[in-house]
């Protein structure tokens, strides 16, 4: 069973950070955070990290729940890089396809298919369209697997 985020969101939480998503502009780093921690946990982890008398030390970081292998200690910026949506898409939902349609003057539309689910949004640029698309989408593919 695929299930994208490591717990289930409360739908009315994700759905205002969807909202705040679709209608924001710019980098919102606290968004950004916000959605990191839909995918990953937290945890305490040696990354290489040394301390003046050379030993090594524990870094709170993002952690892949599925291999329980950090993934950054800085969350990724999903609200202005369709790098970062696209490798957190391929991630959790490799089967996933997805179609862009960004138009000078006009809303960005994104549209993300995995399987039956399908879903097409707007927003004001690309990388919140996708992200958008994408997190309606492991919504629905989670709540279809609970």
């Amino acid at each position: 069973m695929i299930k994208p985020f490591h717990t289930l969101p409360d739908i009315m939480e994700l759905g205002l950070l969807i909202a705040k998503i679709q209608n924001g502009s710019g980098t919102d780093r606290e968004a950004d955070e916000a959605v990191m921690d839909l995918f990953f946990t937290r945890g305490s982890r040696f990354i290489g990290v040394l301390d003046e008398d050379d030993q090594p030390v524990a870094v709170n970081v993002w952690v892949n729940p599925r291999t329980d292998k950090w993934s950054s200690n800085a969350p990724r910026s999903f609200t202005s890089s369709l790098d970062d949506i696209l490798r957190t898409l391929r991630e959790f939902l490799p089967e996933t396809t997805w179609m862009m349609d960004a138009q000078a003057e006009l809303p960005a539309r994104a549209i993300v298919r995995n399987g039956e689910e399908f879903k097409a949004r707007s927003a004001p640029t690309p990388e919140r369209a996708l992200l958008t698309a994408f997190l309606v989408v492991c919504d629905q593919v989670q709540r279809a697997s609970a």
